[in-house]
């Protein structure tokens, strides 16, 4: 186990590794350092050091603390920007899946195993985590059907069931016509790539929400952006990468909305930023 460093040890170290700090630069190192942490901002150093991954820590000749720090504070910003759409998408879904669901199987038949594909065991976990969602609610109405000795209500349960299991709910629907293709179709999606991307929304959200690292990241979440936002010539940027999870929102958003405010906000931010920002999620660096 690595040795607890002071802020001046850890000040110390980045010293070591080649990355001037020195006047206004050294203040505000210390001070970010104290309020956000080594660990978490190793992540970020990453991009402007050598080769990270075969041990070697140094900092590139030119790395500066000020383009660490603007990493740092972009992933952020952008972070509150994705936050916002995320919360009207996840509100949406629930409430759509709710309703359809509640339309194709009555008011519990969220809780019969038909309505699911066992799919080598994922109905269980599925069935585990709507029972986990519920016992764990203190909602008074949870309380009251708790208490009368009933089911709750489809439309009443998604609203304490977390993201992860709803669409984990629509993942495995047997409800093609009746579940599957309309809620696909209410984000403008193929309903053969849906349930993949509801997923990985919902790996986005635990990251935004846990203030996980978004910029120049690879998160292992397979995810291609909608066909019809793929405008650039290099494909690869909207495959498993940052920008596809970007592209991806924005989208699901604008369709809600049906409007293009939400993207055209989101845009004007990100086409502010210097190139190199731009990179870390296009082109996350594998470092």
């Amino acid at each position: 186990m690595k040795p607890f460093l002071t802020v001046e040890q850890q000040v110390q170290k980045l010293r070591d590794n080649g990355l001037d700090l020195a006047g206004a630069d050294l203040a505000l190192a210390q001070q970010l350092l104290y309020d956000h942490n080594y660990y978490r901002l190793s992540g970020y150093f990453r991009y402007f050091q050598i080769n990270p991954a075969a041990g070697n820590n140094r900092f590139d000749v030119s790395a500066t603390f000020a383009d660490i720090r603007a990493a740092y504070l972009f992933d952020q910003q952008l972070a509150r920007k994705l936050h916002e759409g995320l919360a009207e998408f996840e509100v949406v879904f629930r409430s759509q899946l709710a309703y359809l669901m509640g339309q194709s199987t009555g008011p519990d038949g969220y809780l019969d195993e038909t309505a699911y594909e066992y799919r080598n065991g994922a109905r269980d976990t599925l069935f585990k985590s709507i029972q986990e969602d519920l016992g764990r609610s203190t909602e008074r109405f949870s309380k009251h059907h708790e208490t009368r000795g009933e089911p709750m209500p489809i439309w009443a349960a998604v609203e304490v069931m977390s993201l992860g299991t709803t669409s984990k709910m629509y993942g495995l629907t047997t409800d093609v016509e009746g579940v599957l293709k309309p809620l696909a179709t209410k984000f403008d999606l193929k309903h053969s790539h849906a349930a993949r991307t509801f997923r990985a929304m919902t790996v986005l959200r635990n990251v935004c929400a846990h203030h996980g690292r978004i910029w120049n990241r690879s998160h292992g979440v397979e995810l291609e952006a909608p066909r019809k936002v793929q405008t650039d010539r290099d494909k690869s940027i909207y495959k498993n990468t940052p920008w596809a999870w970007i592209m991806t929102l924005a989208h699901l958003v604008d369709a809600i909305r049906n409007t293009h405010d939400y993207s055209d906000a989101l845009w004007d931010f990100i086409e502010a930023q210097p190139a190199w920002l731009c990179d870390g999620l296009t082109h996350p660096s594998p470092k």
